[in-house]
């Protein structure tokens, strides 16, 4: 599966990357109905989710990941995958860079060593991943880092003749979660929050025998298997259907969690909302090079001008008496994708 790189990715940063099957223009209208957020005072607030992880999902498709976020109204806005990759573990290239959103979900340390060898800030802080956000840190208020589930396999396995699994051993999580959420929390300033809870809760395909979560070898594919009830590629993979039921309970799990973790990292919902006005963030027209406008009635716009030229299809952006043309830098990060208020064409964002 190719990465998850959007259009807003400096050219530089594109190699050894392609299209990715959904664009953030798709994204950004399959999500049209938000995920609300109703918090103790009554207020509904609007949040927009990446997801940065491993190979978990290895198996689905973009496009069917999406569907399952609009359909259970949960405001996805990038999900940037790389097969290999780990807290302090390189993975194979698929996602250099990073999609940011103003809360980032980070699902990843099975490719982790039980021990590191040198000090493992040292090397998060030279993984994609931090460097990633460390960049996107003026969009981002809530970092959720996703403890994975310690397991026993069910599968047979050997890898290119050195590495054989066997039915039975332990599939453990990686030992470096919480020094990573330290890190972003003292390094980046970010507020974080580790969210923990049952593999039975995130997963289909695991049984509890005496006392200890396993896969069921009911869902696990094998010669004899049936193909609708498989969940589990290999020991370590869900399945395409498994990898989709797994993004519908961690869907499930974040909207049960959210107003906590929200709460114990100490954020407000107005910053945590981080609206498309803020003077900091690019015009969301590609074309465009200035700051979005102070007004929040532009939306993640300059001015109605400039998104009247992105959405009916013009390649020269043009502007408005009233856009106030602010020069972004080149490192600037850009806008959400929202519409203004009154705007000169009602033709939707695509």
């Amino acid at each position: 599966m190719p990465c998850c790189v959007w259009p807003c990715v400096p050219a530089s940063q594109r190699r050894r990357q392609q299209t990715p099957p959904y664009s953030l223009l798709e994204q950004a209208s399959s999500c049209h109905t938000l995920f609300q957020c109703n918090m103790a005072h009554g207020e509904d607030v609007r949040l927009w989710f990446a997801l940065w992880t491993d190979s978990t999902y290895a198996r689905a498709t973009n496009k069917r990941l999406f569907d399952i976020a609009t359909q259970t109204k949960f405001s996805l806005m990038s999900i940037s995958h790389d097969y290999g990759a780990g807290l302090v573990t390189r993975g194979y290239g698929w996602s250099s860079c990073y999609t940011a959103a103003p809360i980032v979900v980070v699902e990843m340390g099975y490719n982790d060593p039980k021990i590191s060898e040198g000090d493992p800030r040292e090397k998060m802080q030279a993984q994609p991943w931090f460097s990633n956000l460390r960049e996107a840190r003026v969009q981002v208020e809530l970092v959720i880092f996703l403890v994975q589930p310690e397991y026993k396999q069910c599968f047979e396995v050997q890898k290119q003749g050195k590495y054989t699994r066997t039915p039975g051993e332990v599939v453990q999580p990686g030992p470096f979660l919480k020094a990573a959420a330290a890190l972003v929390q003292e390094e980046l300033a970010l507020k974080v929050h580790i969210l923990e809870r049952p593999g039975e809760d995130l997963f289909d395909g695991f049984i509890l025998l005496d006392g200890d979560l396993w896969q069921d070898a009911k869902t696990c594919r094998s010669d004899t298997a049936n193909n609708e009830d498989i969940m589990w590629e290999d020991a370590e993979h869900p399945s395409a259907r498994g990898a989709e039921e797994h993004m519908r309970r961690l869907i499930g799990v974040l909207k049960e969690e959210l107003p906590a973790a929200i709460s114990n990292a100490a954020c407000s919902t107005r910053s945590i909302r981080r609206t498309t006005h803020d003077r900091r963030l690019k015009c969301f027209n590609q074309s465009c090079n200035y700051m979005v406008h102070s007004d929040p009635a532009y939306g993640g716009f300059c001015c109605r001008k400039c998104h009247r030229g992105l959405v009916e299809g013009s390649r020269d952006s043009q502007h408005g008496p009233k856009c106030e043309q602010h020069l972004a830098d080149e490192n600037v990060q850009q806008a959400l994708p929202e519409t203004p208020e009154r705007p000169l064409s009602e033709k939707p964002i695509r």
